[in-house]
């Protein structure tokens, strides 16, 4: 899902509405920008159902599911076979989860162990819909935009480690990937693991 749509950036860099010669540009920024955003964070923004595993070691262990907050878990199933059938099915007093932190603990002491023998499928994420990130999230997609603004305006200044103008200049690291408001936003948002 895009964090943001070529609208607002058009907006933010003072383009025309009606100019559609940038879109194409803008719009493969903003892909890319959003998916790298999610890889950092470490989490799914979309909200729809999502399928985990996990591996099962005996007595009770901590899993950060990726997308939330967590509306609902529909199941949890433990087997160590992989065939997740409805005999395998973990009762809902055998785990507890944190929908606002993705954060789910499940009781192993009375499951099989093994390899990928839990398997999580639940519904969560941030938003629906990128529109629904601008109010509920509006420092994410401000932060979002403000990156894919910047390497909009120096996307023709490849290797390049600074521009100046009449009306003064800018300067980055080559080596960083996010602006550094940016990532602190970003790093308000990522997911916390849990061993």
């Amino acid at each position: 899902m895009d964090l943001t749509t070529t609208e607002r950036i058009k907006e933010m860099i003072k383009i025309d509405a009606d100019n559609t010669t940038s879109d194409a540009v803008l719009s493969n920024l903003i892909n890319s920008v959003s998916i790298m955003a999610e890889n950092y964070m470490g989490r799914k923004i979309e909200s729809t159902t999502y399928t985990e595993y996990f591996d099962v070691n005996i007595g009770g262990e901590y899993h950060s599911l990726k997308a939330y907050p967590v509306t609902s878990i529909t199941t949890i199933h433990n087997d160590a076979d992989w065939t997740y059938g409805s005999d395998s099915l973990v009762s809902t007093d055998s785990y507890q989860s944190s929908d606002e932190t993705g954060l789910l603990y499940v009781k192993t002491n009375a499951m099989i162990a093994g390899f990928n023998a839990l398997k999580v499928v639940y519904i969560g994420g941030m938003a629906t819909v990128t529109e629904e990130l601008f109010d509920d999230y509006a420092d994410l997609s401000h932060a979002i935009e403000r990156q894919v603004a910047f390497l909009y305006k120096t996307r023709t200044k490849v290797g390049a480690s600074s521009v100046n103008s009449n009306s003064g200049g800018v300067s980055w690291d080559l080596g960083k990937i996010w602006m550094n408001d940016v990532k602190s936003i970003l790093d308000s948002y990522r997911r916390v693991m849990y061993a």
